[in-house]
């Protein structure tokens, strides 16, 4: 019996299954781990650092100590649980305001991506404000009133160069319209 019981203890399977045991209990004994992400916090030491200049600099550059840091970064903590607790109870769900807070961020960062218009040559110019007799007065003269003239080029560039990037987006999505049967006058598109 002790020869078995010595043989069991080198197999290799036995010690493989031992160790999946000891770690399972040990996962076990831990959790998962999901919560501790969900109730944890990280203020990561780029922010504090930033924090801790803006007040060095208020003070005549003496550097702040934790103590007088740590009521700054209160608000910062406070600030993430409410928008945590507000995400959990759904709030960010069918409310207007957060939806339009939402196409606003999306609008400034299509504008990032497209970039800055280029500045137009004299004679894209002359054919930007000829095509468009009806938003510039007659007597316009580039040489005076370039300027003007440049914004709106810029401006229209910048419109079409939004358009284009949503109609990239909008070509990534399916829409179904179910339109209802009130009446409405005209085909349906």
């Amino acid at each position: 019996m002790l020869a078995d019981m010595q043989a069991l203890i080198r197999d290799p399977l036995v010690h493989f299954l031992a160790i999946g045991a000891l770690l399972f209990a040990l996962y076990a004994w831990r959790g998962d781990g999901q919560e501790d992400d969900a109730t944890r916090i990280e203020v990561p030491a780029v922010q504090v650092a930033a924090l801790a200049e803006a007040v060095a600099i208020l003070n005549g550059g003496r550097a702040p100590t934790r103590a007088e840091l740590a009521p700054l970064i209160e608000p910062l903590i406070r600030e993430e649980i409410f928008y945590r607790e507000a995400l959990r109870l759904g709030l960010d769900q069918d409310d207007a305001l957060v939806r339009e807070r939402l196409v606003e961020k999306m609008r400034f960062l299509t504008e990032d991506r497209t970039g800055a218009p280029s500045a137009p040559s004299t004679a894209e110019l002359a054919a930007f404000v000829a095509g468009r007799s009806a938003q510039f007065p007659a007597g316009l003269s580039l040489e005076s009133d370039r300027e003007a003239a440049v914004e709106a080029y810029q401006a229209e560039q910048r419109r079409a160069a939004n358009e284009a990037a949503y109609a990239a987006l909008r070509a990534d999505y399916e829409v179904r319209i179910d339109w209802p049967d009130t009446g409405m006058a005209g085909a349906r598109p």
